[in-house]
């Protein structure tokens, strides 16, 4: 059978067999609190000139979600999240999890045709907002809104933790993907796939409570569930950056070198950008260097390597549909590619993937066929897509009780057990 695994032998939570549904060491939230109380006083979270400890960040996001409870939130609840890059984003998403909820980000950047769709689609009957972003929210949900900024009520509530009834089988959150459809779709998360995508992260990458991580992605993507909690699960720092910085790539890396960051993603677009610049900055204090989104061009990890300042930087090029909670594949590049394949890399823990060819067949060892990954990253599945989630998520032929799913990406096993990149899928068939 050529399909390859790495069951990482370090990961703290989740042990070889099946996790312990509902044990409440095994959840995001209990995780992050044990930091809270470890290391109450060291810096959780950065935005500009702001800052929240470990303990603020804890307290704040337990009155979140005691307010949320007041107002009815139970299990697996989908919660709105429509509201500006702040420290508030991040006390909304800890809150409703606290809660039991799962949330659902809304950019209020989008037009409103959009929002109104996700709204409906979703079904979300309660959003966390501010004052600032709840004016993109139709006028007809205004009553539903909580602006952290200007409720009275939720600074009452107690800074105590609620109960934490959050099992690995609840919902962790619903992010729209768009892939090649018109209307973008709902990917149905559970806390136990986006778990372990954090977890392969911290194990991949070293992450402690040194480790501090940028967070230059949009909290509407599914890579910026990672971004957010990773550092959070290690006692370490996550840095929040505006956007006004980040559409600057000089700005943006001179601060990235300023805060001592760690652990930096990028698409390869912003990549270019950045190297265009001729930067004569070293990043000193960086480890590593994520890209993702697009295909990595070995001209530009060349431009990368040949720099003084990032030749010693890693590139890892990450892979992963966000049905499958995240990055399903990590590719760790140290010096200038020779060739021109894009490299996917190895499968991440507890995740099997294969290559299939149209017949639902295994690929012999450098045949193209069909990415396809089951494992415990596999969400539910597309809400209010039924037809879509059967096509796309079945049964695994290979494993018993594992779903899989069909990323609709060509790819083929090389040699060293890495995928190799080959493009889209034509038409749902594997064709060459």
């Amino acid at each position: 059978m050529h399909s390859f695994n790495n069951q990482h032998t370090e990961l703290p939570v989740l042990s070889k067999k099946r996790p312990r549904i509902g044990k409440k060491e095994n959840n995001v939230i209990t995780l992050f609190e044990k930091w809270a109380v470890k290391t109450p006083d060291a810096v959780a979270l950065v935005f500009e000139n702001q800052s929240y400890t470990y303990r603020e960040l804890n307290e704040k996001a337990n009155q979140v979600a005691h307010y949320l409870l007041i107002k009815g939130v139970k299990s697996n609840q989908l919660v709105g999240l429509c509201i500006e890059r702040s420290l508030a984003m991040v006390t909304g998403i800890l809150g409703i999890w606290k809660s039991g909820g799962a949330y659902v980000p809304i950019d209020p950047d989008c037009s409103a045709e959009h929002i109104s769709y996700l709204l409906e689609d979703s079904g979300i009957k309660l959003i966390i907002s501010s004052k600032l972003s709840r004016i993109s929210l139709p006028d007809a949900i205004q009553k539903n809104v909580i602006s952290l900024d200007e409720s009275g009520l939720y600074a009452q509530q107690p800074v105590t933790s609620p109960e934490n009834s959050t099992a690995l089988k609840n919902l962790s959150y619903l992010i729209y993907t768009s892939g090649n459809a018109v209307k973008p779709r709902g990917v149905l998360v559970e806390h136990r796939g986006m778990l372990n995508h954090l977890y392969a992260k911290i194990n991949e990458l070293k992450l402690n409570q040194e480790t501090i991580l940028a967070f230059t992605a949009s909290y509407t993507s599914d890579i910026s569930v990672w971004q957010i909690c990773c550092a959070l699960l290690t006692g370490g720092r996550t840095v929040v950056y505006p956007f006004s910085l980040i559409v600057e790539p000089g700005r943006l890396i001179a601060q990235v070198e300023a805060d001592k960051v760690n652990i930096l993603q990028l698409v390869p677009a912003y990549m270019a950008a950045v190297l265009q610049r001729k930067p004569k900055e070293s990043l000193h204090k960086l480890r590593y260097l994520l890209i993702t989104d697009q295909v990595a061009d070995p001209v530009l990890l060349s431009r990368w390597f040949a720099h003084p300042g990032y030749s010693r930087i890693p590139v890892i090029n990450t892979y992963g549909p966000a049905e499958a909670s995240g990055d399903i594949t990590h590719h760790f590049i140290y010096t200038a590619p020779a060739g021109n394949p894009v490299i996917l890399g190895k499968p991440v823990q507890y995740l099997h993937v294969y290559i299939l060819n149209a017949a639902g067949q295994l690929c012999p060892l450098g045949t193209p066929g069909e990415i396809c990954v089951s494992g415990i990253g596999v969400s539910r599945g597309y809400l209010n897509c039924e037809e879509l989630t059967r096509k796309k998520f079945i049964a695994d032929p290979f494993r018993k009780r594992e779903r899989m799913f069909k990323t609709g990406d060509l790819g083929r096993w090389l040699p060293d057990g890495t995928v190799e990149y080959l493009g889209r899928v034509e038409d749902d068939q594997v064709k060459i």
